[in-house]
C-alpha cells in the first residue's frame, strides 16, 4: 500500500520566471531526480488572474484618455470664454492698431 503522507516541498518562482514554459522545464528537471516521486504545479490557475489584470490596464488606459481628453476640451471652452468675455478690450485694441501677435500676447501670457 502507498504511504498517503508524502513529503512536500513548497517553492517561490521570481516573478520574471512566471510563465508556463521556464515552469514546465523547472517540472521536468525535478522529476528527473531520484527520491522525487511526482510534482504537481497549478496549470492554467492564474491566466484567468493575467487576463482581468490586462483588461483592467486596458480600461484604466481608456479612462485616463477620456479624462485627458475632457481636460484638452474644457481648456478650449474656457479661454473661448474668456476671449468672448472681453471681446471689447480685444476690438479697442483692433482699432487702435495693435498687431494681432500684440493683441494675443496678454491672453498667452495669462494661459501659460
Amino acid at each position: 500500500m502507498e504511504n498517503p503522507f508524502s513529503d512536500m516541498l513548497r517553492f517561490a518562482v521570481h516573478s520574471e520566471s512566471f510563465e508556463e514554459g521556464p515552469i514546465d522545464a523547472l517540472k521536468s528537471r525535478i522529476e528527473a531526480l531520484k527520491p522525487v516521486y511526482a510534482m504537481h504545479h497549478p496549470t492554467g490557475m492564474f491566466d484567468a488572474v493575467f487576463g482581468v489584470l490586462k483588461k483592467g490596464q486596458a480600461i484604466g488606459a481608456l479612462i485616463v484618455m477620456i479624462f485627458i481628453l475632457l481636460c484638452a476640451v474644457l481648456v478650449h471652452h474656457i479661454m473661448r470664454l474668456n476671449v468672448l468675455s472681453q471681446r471689447k478690450q480685444i476690438r479697442t485694441m483692433q482699432l487702435v492698431g495693435g498687431h494681432p501677435s500684440f493683441v494675443r500676447r496678454p491672453y498667452l501670457v495669462l494661459a501659460f
